[in-house]
């Protein structure tokens, strides 16, 4: 229960453009829980837009392993190879 509420309060800072809280809520939520996916791209996203574009896909890829059909990771993961210039990796 914790995770989730996390994961939702992370995800939610995010959207208001609190990246501090947003990372905090994310920490919180992977710690609870490793294998939530959206967790995971939550600290992603996070680490993305502080340029750790690296950092962001290997998040992206940990959620993709916990989670195979999770769309946010998989598109995530398409656009910060992009960002990276790996254009066969984003395809």
């Amino acid at each position: 229960m914790m995770a989730r509420a996390s994961t939702n309060i992370s995800f939610l800072y995010f959207i208001e453009g609190n990246y501090q809280n947003a990372e905090k809520y994310a920490e919180i939520a992977v710690d609870y829980d490793r294998y939530n996916a959206k967790a995971l791209v939550n600290r992603g996203n996070c680490l993305f837009v502080r340029n750790e574009f690296l950092r962001a896909k290997e998040q992206y890829l940990e959620a993709i392993g916990v989670e195979a059909d999770c769309v946010e990771a998989l598109y995530n993961l398409a656009f910060v190879n992009k960002k990276l210039n790996m254009f066969v990796e984003a395809l």
